[in-house]
C-alpha cells in the first residue's frame, strides 16, 4: 500500500500498518513457477528415498556424490523453470518461446518419472520378443517420445534467447554452426555404424529411430550453443549469463559429438571409459551453468533506448523584431 489510509489527531495523513502478510518475494512469485518447484522436489526426494539405510557415512556420502553427478542432469532442465520464472514473473507474455522451451522439458521429466508406471501396460500391450526379451515396442517408442519433447524443449529455448536479442551479431557466427551441424551428422553416423554391429540391439526401426532422434538433440544442443555465443559476443545483457550459456550448452554439446567417435579410437578400453567419464562430468558441469545463466536474469527483457541524435536540428531563426523574435 502506498497511499495514506488514516489521519492523525491533528489531520495529517499517516499509512496504516499492514497485517501479517508474507514477503513481498514470495506474493510477487507467479504461480507458474510451482510445478517446477513441485516436479523438482520430488525428483529430490527420489534421491533421499534410495539413499542406503545401513552402511557407514563414506557409503552415504558415495551415494549422494554418485546421485548428484548422475541424476542431477534430470532435475537441471526443472531448475531451468525454476530460474526462468523468479526472474521473469511475466516470461509467459515477455518470453514465450522461452516458456514454452521451459514447459517442454519439465513434461519430459513427468513423463520420465512415469515410465515405471507405465512400463507393465507397455508390456501388455505389446508383449516382449523372445529372442529380446528386454525389447517393447511401445516402451521404446515411449522412450522416443521423451526424448524429442526434450528436443523440442532445448530448440525453444535456443530460439527464444535468440527471439529475446536486442542487438545485431557483432560477429558472424555462420561457420561455425556449418561445421557444429557438419560434426553432428558426422557423429550420428558413427552412432549407426556402432549400433549395426551390435545385433542384440533391436530391429532396424529402433536403431533408425535412436540415431535420427540423437541426431535431432545434437542440433538442438548446438542451436542453443550458437544463439548463447552470438548473444556473447553482441554484448547482450546480463553477459555473464550469456557466456556461461554459451560455455554450459558448449559442454553439453561436446558429449554428444564426441562420445560416438571413442567407439572407434584404438586406444584401450579403460582409458576410452576414463575420457567419457571426463566428457560426462562437463556435460553436468554445463548444466549447472546454464542454470546459473538463467537464475542471472538469462535474457534481458529490459528494451533499450533509442540513441540521441548526433545531429539535432537547429533552432527555428526569426527575423529580429518580428513578433516571435
Amino acid at each position: 500500500m502506498t497511499e495514506p489510509t488514516g489521519h492523525t489527531i491533528d489531520g495529517a495523513p499517516w499509512e496504516e500498518p499492514r497485517s501479517p502478510h508474507l514477503p513481498d518475494r514470495l506474493t510477487s512469485m507467479t504461480p507458474w513457477v510451482l510445478p517446477f518447484v513441485l516436479v523438482a522436489a520430488y525428483q529430490v526426494w527420489l534421491m533421499w528415498d534410495g539413499q542406503p539405510t545401513e552402511g557407514n557415512l563414506a557409503g552415504r556420502l558415495g551415494y549422494w556424490v554418485d546421485a548428484l553427478r548422475f541424476q542431477f542432469m534430470a532435475i537441471a532442465p526443472v531448475l531451468f523453470g525454476v530460474a526462468l520464472f523468479i526472474r521473469h514473473p511475466d516470461a509467459r507474455s515477455r518470453l514465450p518461446q522461452v516458456a514454452t522451451g521451459a514447459f517442454a522439458l519439465l513434461l519430459q521429466q513427468v513423463m520420465r518419472l512415469l515410465e515405471p508406471t507405465l512400463s507393465p501396460v507397455f508390456v501388455a500391450l505389446t508383449p516382449e520378443s523372445n529372442e529380446l526379451s528386454f525389447y517393447s515396442p511401445a516402451a521404446e517408442a515411449y522412450g522416443l517420445l521423451t526424448t524429442v519433447v526434450g528436443v523440442f524443449g532445448i530448440a525453444w529455448l535456443a530460439r527464444g534467447l535468440s527471439a529475446a536479442r536486442r542487438f545485431e551479431d557483432a560477429v558472424r557466427v555462420t561457420p561455425i554452426a556449418i561445421l557444429l551441424v557438419a560434426g553432428a551428422v558426422g557423429s550420428s553416423a558413427l552412432s549407426l555404424m556402432a549400433l549395426i554391429g551390435v545385433e542384440v540391439f533391436g530391429p532396424p526401426v529402433l536403431i533408425a529411430g535412436t540415431v535420427l532422434v540423437n541426431l535431432l538433440a545434437t542440433l538442438a544442443w548446438a542451436y542453443l550453443f550458437v544463439v548463447a555465443l552470438s548473444g556473447w559476443l553482441a554484448r547482450e545483457e546480463p553477459r555473464v549469463a550469456w557466456a556461461l550459456a554459451a560455455v554450459g550448452a558448449g559442454l553439453a554439446l561436446t558429449l554428444r559429438l564426441v562420445a560416438p567417435v571413442m567407439e572407434f579410437v584404438p586406444a584401450p578400453q579403460d582409458l576410452l571409459i576414463r575420457a567419457i567419464d571426463l566428457l560426462a562430468l562437463g556435460a553436468l558441469i554445463g548444466f549447472v551453468l546454464l542454470v546459473v545463466a538463467f537464475a542471472m536474469g538469462l535474457p534481458s527483457t529490459e528494451s533499450v533506448a533509442d540513441a540521441p541524435d548526433p545531429m539535432p536540428d537547429p533552432p527555428a531563426v526569426t527575423p529580429r523584431g518580428s513578433a516571435a523574435g
